[in-house]
């Protein structure tokens, strides 16, 4: 273990004073700037003053894995939708716990014989948008702000709106006995209606990457007695699924870590530069270390590399790629593909006209292709409008496309980390926040969302895209092979 910087030995001596105080405390930390590491003294340091129970909250459970590794066996370690799940066991021992779908709303809530309703899936869809809107939320209760807009027309009142969104969440609420699934974050919303039961059972709260936290999760850490939160605020990659930048908003006593165990100093620069080009401008100046020489350049040859993507649109074709140049037993992708498969083959089928075989749940409503497209026009649904653009783009190529993310799926499956003859390892940027490999390299398609239409259609969101493309430079520890015109600009300047 290193010797620790006058930044961390600040931490450790911060979190025993904050230990006897009601405030948390809050560690802003750049990329590579030891969180894990730190987090790990101050539990030490902690148990030493009698904090002899602990739990250390990961953002995901590939987080989780790497956490139990490097904690001590005296610290417990979860995701907060795991603490949630233990707590509730009992009720959801009966209950099948998965997604969510419009037609089983449309089952659940008998929408199929309803007057008024025009179009029951965009109904149901409406409605499970707004019941994920109020379990992302702190509020107790279900109101207008947490209704989906386009859910309200003539034939829909708010107050109908409101009360179906409230019978919604009941019936996926592991304390109802309803047939439809229980989502993991109906789940957690109702931990966190009960007051986060056993969470006060903890000396001391732990919580890793916490930026990404959403307005539930922090209710729920309410009831910590001692907390602690680690994270890095340009690192919020999760607004879109509620997260509300947990760092800025915690009340309590601060810290920073700003020096970079992963990298030298000249990716920490262009690190910086690009985070000047936010809105909300960071509050830490990232410093790279001087004997890491991180270059801004391609992977030696012959060495492994990864490729971070924005998007899944284009790693699909750079994996289809090597395996037309039969690099296929060299090529692995992080993330579960299988979902993303049956999704693409479930498309395929409705451009062939293909209407019997496995369907994906998110396509069970459309009778043709056109009708996916119709959808994903009107309601500006991302989801399926990324697969409707696959589907055209490979449409020459189904079988193989197919084929091959069900191949690279069952290969993740069977092997959760990179196996050591992976040369070409594949990921978006979403997946790879905590992460590090020694070379990777930055995909072009990054750049499709910083054009001047794009920013300006953006607004404040752009934010969201200077983070993940933040994420994605610094995750390399020896070489990062820039392909992104818009960094290579910044890196210029």
């Amino acid at each position: 273990m290193h010797v620790q910087t006058e930044e961390q030995i600040h931490c450790v001596n911060s979190a025993l004073e904050a230990a006897n105080s009601s405030k948390p405390l809050v560690i802003e930390a750049g990329a590579g700037c030891g969180k894990t590491t730190t987090l790990q003294s101050i539990s030490s340091a902690l148990f030493e003053t009698g904090h002899a129970k602990q739990l250390y909250l990961a953002y995901n459970s590939a987080l989780a894995v790497a956490g139990r590794e490097a904690f001590s066996s005296g610290v417990e370690v979860r995701t907060v939708h795991s603490a949630a799940y233990r707590a509730l066991s009992k009720a959801l021992a009966h209950r099948k716990t998965g997604s969510v779908y419009s037609k089983h709303i449309i089952d659940a809530l008998a929408l199929d014989g309803r007057a008024g309703v025009p179009d029951k899936f965009a109904y149901a869809r409406a409605l499970l948008t707004s019941m994920e809107r109020f379990c992302a939320s702190a509020d107790n209760n279900i109101c207008l702000d947490h209704i989906a807009q386009w859910l309200l027309h003539d034939a829909i009142s708010v107050e109908q709106a409101i009360e179906d969104t409230q019978q919604l969440f009941q019936l996926v609420s592991p304390l109802s006995k309803g047939s439809i699934p229980v989502s993991h974050d109906a789940y957690l919303k109702t931990w966190h209606l009960l007051g986060a039961p056993g969470m006060n059972e903890y000396d001391s709260v732990l919580v890793d990457e916490a930026q990404d936290s959403s307005a539930v999760m922090l209710g729920c850490l309410e009831h910590a007695n001692n907390l602690i939160a680690v994270g890095d605020s340009a690192q919020q990659i999760y607004a879109f699924r509620g997260a509300v930048d947990a760092l800025r908003n915690m009340d309590g006593r601060r810290c920073s870590l700003s020096q970079s165990f992963r990298f030298g100093p000249e990716v920490a620069i262009l690190a910086n530069k690009l985070l000047q080009k936010k809105k909300a401008k960071p509050g830490l100046v990232l410093k790279g270390m001087a004997s890491k020489g991180t270059t801004l350049t391609a992977a030696p040859k012959g060495e492994a590399v990864t490729k971070i993507y924005r998007t899944n649109a284009e790693l699909v074709k750079d994996a289809l790629m090597l395996y037309d140049y039969n690099r296929s037993d060299q090529v692995f992708v992080i993330g579960d593909l299988e979902d993303l498969a049956l999704k693409v083959r479930t498309a395929f089928d409705l451009k062939k006209g293909i209407l019997s075989g496995k369907k994906h749940p998110s396509f069970f409503q459309f009778k043709s292709f056109y009708e996916a497209e119709c959808w994903a026009e009107k309601y500006a649904d991302a989801e399926i409008a990324q697969i409707i653009s696959m589907t055209k783009e490979f449409d020459s190529r189904s079988s193989d496309v197919v084929g091959m993310l069900e191949d690279l799926g069952a290969r993740t499956k069977a092997n959760k980390k990179p196996p050591v003859d992976a040369r070409f390892v594949l990921t978006t940027a979403h997946r790879c926040k905590g992460l590090e490999w020694a070379n990777t390299i930055i995909a072009s398609d990054f750049d499709k969302l910083f054009t001047p239409f794009n920013q300006k259609r953006l607004g404040s969101k752009v934010d969201d895209e200077l983070n993940l493309l933040y994420v994605a430079l610094t995750r390399g520890i020896q070489t990062v092979d820039i392909r992104s015109s818009y960094l290579m600009d910044i890196a210029s300047s």
